[in-house]
């Protein structure tokens, strides 16, 4: 890091980036680099005080030339430098003589090693230069559409405090800069899932603008030191690796909230978006209160049974701190949502709970777009149709860049309204603005799913698949493959999900769809096994409802309509989340000439 950097200057350039390029080049040839420390602090107070060590005092054998060029790069003042990366690789490649090869032959006379330091030096220069005069912006591959000009990913900030254990705040930190930066009108901001997966990476920044379809990147760091913290943040362009705007905030640990205000309010005018005047977000007046719930979300976002339960854990923590913040109920109900959903809790203890935090969250902040969703997804699987669409695209308009409210106001729009064109478009919002999540690509390919596009279904659920190998992954495959006709493949797929399905009361869907695979393919025999399967595991109330509409399916598509519209009257009674989408799913098909199919749609108020 250049001095002027480290010092936290406004104004940076590309000389600066052509000290850290001396810097390498430095430790290449000599190895180890120009300055050494125990801190952070201590190497930039380096950098900046103290001159360079001599290459040819560690490296005799190194060419006059070579060391000139790269103490020439790593003057401590910007207008002393060379200029940019051609200039510094034409510095290399001039041995101090004009005659040719003059550098060959002083190279040939110095050891081998030496040899190869400075040939990976100049060829490493050389490389980046060309970069520099061919004006190229993408190492990647062929670029992609051009990403919009007023669009910024927030990396994960980094934790430079002693105690990792601080992770959860800087985590925390990223979350709340993308919160407040997806809430303005006309930026678009990726959600954290597609920020997170670069957490840890050494990515190039070209191929996140690429992969995220940014032009800007915020990142920073984070540290904490008993009732201080320090904040760094840097706003840079994509496009040609320069910052646009970077700042430090040594500030109070109270003053959390006013430095990301600041920070939000730099981007915004950094990239000259109009920020509409809205209403603050609300804050918790415990600041323990926020602490807890920063480290609930951290282990919410683990996706895990442990991790969803130390979730609960500390959002009631939050709430016993600040009984009147409204982001911890609303945290507290997608637990509740999430351990129902994955068969860890019963629907008649999980529910009552989430849809009171829900309620709470939604009354206490009336603009906090995820209390919205949260209570629309619980309000959609209490078959609440017109509640949960209202919640969806209340929590759209409150916030443009939330992806679940897109997703499901997509999914209320193709499954419930049956706008098989409209639904699908309004649900592609919430995956263009988290491209890296599998979870949020295998929510999209289930709405293409039940608008009856399968081929886009395919495609969605695949790149799920290659971000992440999950259940969901090859079900959602499955499904779109079996009405595509590709049984083999759908038979395929379904296998796949039954080894990897770990969770309690989530195997019965399995089995099913792989029965309903073997019936379409006309082996009724396995099918019957799976289904046989199925009754085995349900062995109380609980599992027998979890199981009854995957019988009902089942017993469906083998023709035993008595049996399949006996499960679903269970599937019915036991409020069961799968019926939510009976309207419009192909997997009702057989049943939908029966008058008792529209009779069922008529008591959950689905009528044609």
């Amino acid at each position: 890091m250049s001095p002027e950097q480290g010092a936290g200057s406004k104004i940076l350039d590309g000389r600066s980036d052509v000290y850290s390029l001396a810097c390498v080049l430095y430790e290449m040839v000599a190895g180890q680099p120009p300055f050494a420390g125990e801190t952070p602090q201590e190497i930039l107070a380096h950098h900046a005080l103290d001159p360079v060590p001599p290459l040819r005092k560690l490296r005799p054998e190194v060419p006059a030339s070579i060391e000139d060029a790269i103490l020439h790069a790593l003057a401590k003042r910007p207008d002393e430098r060379l200029g940019n990366a051609a200039e510094f690789a034409a510095a290399l490649a001039t041995p101090g003589t004009a005659r040719p090869g003059a550098l060959g032959r002083r190279l040939r006379r110095t050891s081998r090693t030496t040899r190869l330091w400075v040939s990976a030096s100049l060829a490493l220069a050389a490389l980046l230069a060309g970069y520099v005069v061919a004006g190229r912006t993408d190492r990647s591959g062929p670029a992609g559409p051009a990403a919009p000009a007023q669009s910024v990913a927030v990396l994960p900030f980094l934790n430079l405090s002693a105690d990792t254990a601080n992770e959860y705040f800087s985590e925390g930190m990223t979350e709340e800069l993308i919160s407040a930066l997806s809430r303005v009108e006309g930026l678009r901001v990726p959600a954290r899932t597609s920020s997170f997966a670069f957490k840890g990476k050494m990515t190039d920044i070209r191929d996140i603008g690429r992969q995220l379809s940014v032009a800007h990147v915020l990142e920073g760091s984070v540290q904490r030191a008993g009732g201080r913290l320090r904040v760094t943040a840097q706003l840079i362009n994509v496009a040609d690796g320069y910052h646009l705007w970077s700042e430090t905030y040594d500030r109070d640990l109270k003053d959390v909230f006013a430095i990301q205000d600041e920070v939000s309010h730099a981007i915004v005018s950094a990239l000259q978006v109009k920020l509409a005047p809205a209403a603050p977000p609300a804050r918790p007046e415990n600041l323990e209160a926020y602490h807890l719930y920063l480290k609930g979300r951290l282990f919410f976002n683990r996706g895990t049974e442990e991790g969803v339960n130390r979730a609960r854990e500390f959002f009631r923590a939050a709430i016993a701190q600040d009984s009147g913040y409204a982001r911890a109920y609303a945290g507290l109900a997608d637990v509740y949502e999430r351990l129902e959903g994955l068969g860890y809790l019963p629907r008649a203890e999980a529910y009552p709970e989430a849809r009171a935090a829900a309620e709470r969250a939604v009354a206490l902040d009336s603009q906090l777009a995820e209390a919205y969703a949260a209570r629309g997804l619980i309000r959609r699987n209490e078959w609440d149709w017109s509640g949960a669409e209202q919640d969806f695209r209340r929590a759209v308009a409150l916030n443009p860049g939330y992806a679940p409210g897109h997703l499901g106001y997509g999914w209320s729009l193709a499954t419930i309204r049956g706008r098989s064109a409209e639904g699908p478009r309004e649900a592609y919002r919430g995956a263009e603005l988290d491209p890296l999540s599998a979870q949020v690509l295998n929510a999209y390919s289930l709405v293409l799913f039940n608008a009856r596009q399968y081929g886009p279904a395919v495609e969605q659920a695949r790149k799920a698949l290659e971000l992440e190998s999950s259940s969901a992954g090859h079900l959602r495959l499955g499904e779109a493959y079996l009405f595509q006709d590709r049984l083999d493949d759908a038979i395929q797929e379904f296998q796949i999900t039954l080894k990897l399905l770990g969770g309690r009361g989530r195997v019965s869907a399995g089995l099913s769809h792989l029965g309903y695979a073997y019936a379409l393919a006309g082996r009724r025999h396995e099918a019957f096994t799976m289904l046989n399967q199925i009754k085995a595991l349900a062995t109380d109330g609980e599992s027998v409802r979890r199981a009854s509409l995957w019988l009902a399916q089942l017993y469906g598509v083998l023709g035993e309509k008595d049996q399949a519209f006996a499960w679903l009257e269970r599937a019915y009674q036991g409020h069961h989340y799968g019926l939510t989408s009976v309207r419009v799913s192909p997997f009702y098909d057989p049943l939908r000439s029966d008058p008792r199919f529209k009779l069922l749609l008529k008591k959950m108020g689905l009528e044609e």
